[in-house]
């Protein structure tokens, strides 16, 4: 089987990511971290502390600048590195490298560097820590059949609710959406209605809760359940000789819930009456309700509701699922359900006058061992040993914790081991390393073996020593699998900055994060946020494609879905990225089995947005998109003005913004030519209508000549949305979004680019900001008003690559590695925004997601061999000899006629001989790629590069 075979395969059976166990899935801290996978969904991760003797100690913090940074990788996690900037900038910093020995067992090689002029002491400890879920267990007898809540067959409720009619919250407060019955399948990889929370079996059931600070776990969830004749259906999916239904909830707000019961043969009435006290759904709080309803293998059980009396504005109803069993008293079946929630604490063993040390936990059965060479020396009588620092604190950081930790990690007068008492809510156990003293110029080395293993503390530990005594072979194999693996931005004036992202593309994972089902891997555009995100893993997984197609090709995967009742898996803004990330694939690879493997899946992705005319996000029947009905974002811009406009003033229900509309004609392009190159021909027509359809609502009714942007569009009157002195509200880029769509007249076309690389206007010395400085409601100290984001660069550089405007898009590609470089090289950050008057990076730190197209950008213009084209290109072939140089391309645009542009990356300055179709003449190249503009169509045309002579 080939190895594409092996991964749609792997694919195919889960949404995880196809990565190891050890990897850098901490969402709190840089380092390394085990899944263990088991019930709890539990993880060991160790993060090191490292800093001076008593004095700065750096823990390294995930979501908020430490001086710890992500500094190398491979994404295949088998190598991790951080660099700890002790004094700032590499005058004294300490390298901290992980290279996997094999599946239960790291190296970790410490480097510390002085380049001061004073000897320093320095200190590293590893901190263990076990993140753990709290966990149902539910203890079945030998005919007990259990059905989960969130399985069901049918779920029936009504009448639903025009989205007109949903309401929202007032004021500044617009961004959470008020309640409404609609329940949207796809958030999270969900099926509707359904609920996830810890206290439930297998975490997830029906309903809505509330988390601790009050939020609504699922926004959407809570009312249908209160509706009457609501009617939820399961299978009961084997044979059972159980005589009585138990039906387990919990609920908040509700004096009584009454259901009716049925199994085709009988039904019976069950009034739900137990009201919990506390704001937020708890284990505690769920409850037992029984009848007797005898039932078998393929019957249908059915609840419908018959009447609810709800006492409060905030109800709550967790149905955690139905058990079908022959014992009913209350004793055994609070027995059955068993709650592990226990805080999670260390058995920490030492062999006398022996280094290393077991972590052994009360809640997982793999241990921990960790042995260094270099660990805290073992002070003479009458002092104790003090190798493991303990903090019983839920993290490391903190005003309990950081003020006691630099000075007390490695001093302990008292008892058998230093303790820092916090909230008790965990238990890191940090093995000290150290003092390591290091003189004026030098360095100094040290390694730490770590061991995750079943077994006895003996076996573990001897297994850690083994892995410390066979480093040097282990590094050298790592190190030759770099080699081959890691790209090689040697020469490069941006190769640091790029290196950076790089990293950050490769490491910003995390783990557990439910999705659907699973509890899975999965990318994050920062720790700081951690989990799913739609639109950004789109841009993540297109800044992944240039350097690992599997893992581009991982994203893909999560979020598209085979299954007829989810269309996508949805978390945040609706933009289809994942739509052009698979046209960005397709155009690396042109692998039609790919294409092949995610075409059903990609047709129920678009279809969630487009649907069949009118679709539902087609709200006002004119062909206007609208995402206003599903959440406050319309394309991702959180603070956009119309928008906040449009959400202060209780607006959603009337607009419609642009973006919308013009990213759904450029994924319907898209995907007509999927279908074309499948030869899916009814697909086509299908999606030939759905852009005529929605390229006449753009054009009729959301173009403001005056202004050169589209506008936002109320839908009562047709009119735009102006500011009260008539300007339009829409000057920035959801006003310029359909040069996305290729729809515009060339008249329309000229003022967008105009407004977009006017400096002034759209246009700034860093690149293309949101707003435009010319409007009135223009600041330039907002989240992404008077900002720089990498994503919309992106989109415009490949539209007008599209439409032939080189020069521009050019000038896009190379403002934006020249602002990532300067402040990545100054900063060692990858940051989340950039300010229009300074170039200064802001935000998260650490950022991957959505400035994933930095890395499209210099792949295009600096890698010989590598090209970018517009939306519509398709590349027949593609051949490049790095020994002759030789460069070719044979391309076309089946559905597309006109002048298109090719970016070619040729490598070096100077002459070459552009061949067009075998016409030839002589071109300069002046940094090292070719613009080449060029009229295409149905008929592929093929264009070699070759250096002159």
């Amino acid at each position: 089987m080939s190895t594409i075979d092996d991964m749609l395969q792997r694919m195919a059976a889960s949404k995880d990511l196809g990565l190891p166990d050890w990897g850098s899935t901490s969402r709190h801290y840089e380092g390394i971290a085990k899944r263990l996978h088991d019930a709890r969904h539990s993880a060991y991760e160790i993060a090191f502390a490292v800093g001076h003797v008593r004095r700065k100690v750096i823990v390294p913090d995930a979501k908020f600048e430490s001086g710890c940074h992500a500094w190398d990788a491979l994404p295949d996690q088998s190598y991790l590195a951080y660099r700890y900037q002790i004094q700032w900038k590499d005058i004294e910093y300490a390298d901290l490298e992980f290279f996997t020995h094999d599946e239960e067992s790291v190296l970790a090689r410490l480097t510390f560097v002085n380049d001061s002029d004073l000897a320093r002491e320095y200190i590293a400890s590893a901190f263990s820590v076990l993140r753990t879920l709290r966990h149902v267990e539910l203890n079945l007898l030998d005919n007990d059949v259990w059905i989960s809540a969130d399985h069901y067959t049918e779920l029936a409720f009504g009448p639903e609710v025009s989205p007109n009619g949903s309401s929202r919250l007032e004021g500044l407060g617009y961004e959470l959406p008020a309640l409404s019955p609609l329940l949207r399948p796809g958030q999270d990889g969900l099926q509707r209605g359904v609920a996830v929370a810890d206290c439930l079996v297998g975490t997830a059931g029906l309903g809505n809760h509330r988390k601790q600070d009050n939020a609504l776990a699922v926004r959407d969830n809570q009312t249908f359940v209160f509706q009457k004749d609501t009617r939820i259906s399961y299978t009961v999916p084997r044979r059972t000789n159980a005589l009585h239904i138990v039906v387990r909830y919990a609920m908040v707000g509700v004096e009584q819930l009454t259901l009716q019961i049925s199994n085709g043969k009988g039904s019976a009435f069950l009034t739900l009456t137990h009201n919990a006290d506390s704001p937020y759904i708890d284990f505690a709080d769920f409850r037992h309700a029984v009848l007797s309803l005898p039932t078998v293998a393929g019957d249908t059980l059915s609840l419908t509701v018959i009447s609810a009396q709800v006492n409060s504005d905030k109800p709550q109803f967790l149905l955690d699922g139905i058990l079908l069993t022959n014992q009913t008293d209350a004793e055994s079946l609070n027995e059955r359900f068993v709650w592990h929630a226990e805080a999670p604490r260390f058995t920490i063993s030492r062999l006398t006058g022996q280094s290393g040390v077991v972590l052994t936990s009360n809640i997982v059965t793999p241990r921990l061992a960790l042995y260094s060479e270099a660990e805290r020396p073992i002070p003479p009588r009458p002092y104790s040993d003090g190798v493991i620092t303990s903090v019983l604190h839920g993290e490391l950081d903190g005003v309990q914790v950081s003020h006691k930790l630099h000075n007390e990690m490695m001093v302990s007068w008292y008892g058998s081991e230093v303790a820092i008492q916090g909230d008790g809510s965990n238990h890191f156990a940090g093995y000290n390393i150290g003092p390591i003293v290091v003189e004026p110029g030098e360095t100094r080395v040290v390694y730490c073996a770590i061991t995750c293993a079943v077994g006895s503390s003996d076996d573990v530990l001897a297994k850690a020593r083994m892995v410390h005594h066979n480093r040097h072979a282990t590094i050298k194999r790592i190190e030759a699998h770099y080699q081959r693996t890691a790209p090689d931005f040697a020469g490069s004036s941006y190769g640091f900055s790029q290196h950076k992202e790089y990293v950050q593309l490769a490491t910003n994972v995390v783990y557990p994060t439910r999705l659907g089902d699973e509890y899975v891997s999965t990318y994050t555009p920062g720790k700081r946020w951690g989990g799913l995100y739609t639109w950004d893993a789109g841009m993540h997984g297109i800044g992944l494609a240039e350097y690992d197609l599997t893992r581009s090709l991982d994203i893909m995967n999560q979020y598209t879905v085979d299954n007829p009742d989810i269309e996508a898996v949805l978390h945040g803004p609706l933009v289809p990225l994942h739509i052009y990330l698979m046209n960005e694939i397709f155009q690396k690879t042109g692998d039609n089995d790919l294409l092949d493997a995610f075409y059903d899946r990609l047709k129920r992705y678009v279809g969630h947005f487009l649907g069949e005319p009118p679709s539902r996000f087609d709200a006002f029947g004119d062909g206007l998109l609208t995402a206003f009905f599903d959440g406050f974002n319309a394309f991702g811009v959180d603070d956009y003005p119309a928008q906040h406009f449009v959400g202060i003033n209780r607006m959603f229900d009337q607009v419609s913004s642009v973006s919308p509309t013009a990213h759904g004609i450029r994924a319907a392009k898209i995907m007509r030519l999927f279908a074309y190159k499948r030869a899916h021909t009814q697909d086509g027509l299908h999606y030939d209508r759905i852009i005529d359809y929605l390229t006449e609502g753009l054009q009729s009714l959301a173009w403001d000549e005056r202004s050169g942007y589209y506008s936002y569009v109320i839908h009562e009157s047709k009119q735009h949305l102006t500011t009260p002195d008539g300007i339009n509200f829409n000057m920035g880029l959801d006003g310029v979004a359909p040069l996305v769509a290729d729809v515009s007249t060339p008249a329309q076309k000229h003022a967008m680019i105009a407004n977009l690389m006017t400096e002034g206007r759209l246009w700034t010395p860093y690149g293309i900001t949101t707003v435009a400085q010319d409007a009135p409601y223009y600041r330039h100290d907002g989240y992404w008003n008077g900002k720089i984001w990498i994503p919309h660069q992106w989109f415009m550089w490949k539209a007008l690559i599209g439409e032939g405007e080189l020069a521009h898009a050019e000038r896009i590609a190379l403002t934006a590695l020249d602002l990532w470089k300067r402040e990545t090289d100054d900063s060692y950050n990858c940051w989340e925004s950039f300010d229009v008057k300074t170039g200064q990076g802001q935000g998260a730190h650490q950022f991957a997601g959505l400035s994933g197209p930095i890395a499209a950008f210099y792949h295009g213009y600096f890698t010989p061999g590598r090209f970018a084209v517009g939306f519509d290109t398709v590349i027949e072939e593609h051949e490049y000899d790095p020994e002759t140089r030789h460069f070719l391309l044979t391309v076309s645009t089946p559905l597309r006629q006109g002048r298109t542009g090719i970016v070619m990356a040729v490598g070096e300055p100077g002459p070459y001989q552009l061949s067009i179709d075998g016409y030839s003449h002589s071109v300069e190249s002046q940094g090292g790629w070719l613009n080449v503009a060029l009229d295409l169509s149905v008929a592929p045309r093929t264009v070699v590069v070759e250096p002159a002579g």
